[in-house]
């Protein structure tokens, strides 16, 4: 994957906002990614633990790598 040295506490909440995005589709669909830390609780999140980091992370370094894009 990805791998930047440094990710600005912005593209970390930015990710966090498209996961967001994510979960909302998810829970509308009723589809919950498995995650080995999940205990079945009707009130844990639709991307959980290692997934919802692994994603944070990935989508963090994307944002961090392809700024100058983004912004034109």
């Amino acid at each position: 994957m990805f791998k930047t040295k440094k990710i600005s506490k912005t593209d970390r909440e930015f990710a966090r906002e498209i996961i967001d995005i994510f979960e909302e589709k998810l829970e509308e669909l009723n589809i919950t990614l498995p995650d080995k830390f999940k205990e079945g609780k009707e009130s844990e999140a639709r991307i959980f633990g290692n997934n919802y980091y692994d994603l944070e992370d990935e989508i963090s370094e994307f944002i961090s790598l392809n700024k100058r894009l983004l912004v034109t």
